[in-house]
Order: structure tokens, then C-alpha cells, then sequence
């Protein structure tokens, strides 16, 4: 019988050890989730993991028991809605522009290429909304990079002037600006897959 680390209980989803997720996890910093999901992951397996905050982005990764890198991008969701969008839903230029910004900051990681299978992203208004379409609010979510896709492309069709209840994407500007950055994320750390968490606590 396994037991999460972490938690002392049974069968903790981001250690991969079974179905339910311990919700005290979420009281752990980003390095703390880390060292948690080492203990299950292959040797040398590159971990990825990242947390939208409200005025930057935490990003740690490595192959090793403790992050290699711990990274603070400067772009949050509250930050991106703010310089770039004006603070409100943004128009197609603001998107755009926006989408320069993030790009400028998740280059600065380096992942050895084709190397993780997934990055995971603790973001609880991300997570529940996809959860709100799947049906289950409690589970981790995994979307490879297709879907995520899909789902900004719906977002664009919004910002464009389609209606957020036809393509099931909020008009909400913070939505718009984690979407953005976990889309930017997986196209230029060139990671396949996406496991949606829901919030970790800042430690």
C-alpha cells in the first residue's frame, strides 16, 4: 500500500498513486509539489511545474530530488490584464500584444528538448472552469497541447465578437490572460501535454 508523502493518505493523484486528490496538498509551495511528485516520477524524469500568480508566474523544473531552476516570469494574470488589456477583456490587438509580452518571458526557461511529457499547472479559475465542461470538479485534468489550443482559439472567436455562451469561454479578463499564458507556455517549452491542478499556496 502507497502513501503520499506529503499527506499521509492514499492514493495522491499528483503523485500518480491513484484517484483521489488530498486537498491539504494545496497548502504546499510550488518546490514542496515538486519534491512530492519526484517521489513517483521515473529517475531522471524531467518535472515541470508552474503557477500562475496574480503579478508573475512561478516556474520550477528538474530531474533531480529539489528543482534545478526556480524561475519568477514577470507576467501574472492580474499583471497581463493591467499593462496589456487595459484592465478589461481585451480586443484583438490587446490579445495580440499581450501575447508578445508572454512570449518574451516563458522563453527564459531552457527544458532539454522533448524531454517532459507535461507541464503542471496549479491554477484553480483554469481548472474549474475545463472542469465545469468535463463534469468533474475535483480530479486533475490532463489536455494535451490540441486542446488547450482548441480552447484559445475559442477564446479568440469571443474577442473577436462571437458570444462567450456560444463557445463556452467567460468573458473574463483574467481568464483570457492564464489561458494565454499556459498556451505560450507549451508552445515555447515545447511540452505536449497539460495537468491541470487546481491552487497550490504560496509558501
Amino acid at each position: 500500500m502507497t502513501t503520499c508523502v506529503s499527506s499521509g493518505m492514499r492514493a495522491c493523484t499528483l503523485c500518480g498513486l491513484g484517484s483521489e486528490y488530498p486537498r491539504n496538498m494545496y497548502s504546499l509551495d510550488l518546490t514542496s509539489a515538486y519534491e512530492t511528485a519526484r517521489t513517483s516520477a521515473a529517475p531522471g524524469e524531467l518535472l515541470v511545474l508552474m503557477r500562475i500568480n496574480d503579478e508573475s508566474t512561478e516556474l520550477v523544473h528538474g530531474t533531480g530530488l529539489h528543482p534545478a531552476v526556480t524561475l519568477a516570469l514577470q507576467v501574472g494574470a492580474v499583471r497581463v490584464v493591467r499593462e496589456q488589456f487595459n484592465g478589461r477583456f481585451p480586443g484583438l490587438l490587446q490579445l495580440e500584444n499581450a501575447i508578445a509580452t508572454v512570449e518574451d518571458e516563458v522563453t527564459k526557461p531552457w527544458l532539454p528538448p522533448g524531454q517532459a511529457r507535461e507541464l503542471v499547472l496549479f491554477d484553480a479559475g483554469l481548472h474549474d472552469n475545463v472542469a465545469i465542461e468535463r463534469a468533474h470538479h475535483d480530479a486533475p485534468i490532463a489536455m494535451a497541447l490540441d486542446e488547450v489550443e482548441r480552447w484559445f482559439n475559442r477564446l479568440v472567436a469571443v474577442v473577436a465578437g462571437s458570444p462567450p455562451s456560444q463557445q463556452g469561454v467567460p468573458d473574463d479578463p483574467e481568464f483570457a490572460a492564464r489561458l494565454l499564458i499556459v498556451r505560450e507556455a507549451l508552445h515555447h517549452l515545447k511540452i505536449s501535454g497539460l495537468r491541470l491542478e487546481g491552487a497550490v499556496q504560496a509558501g
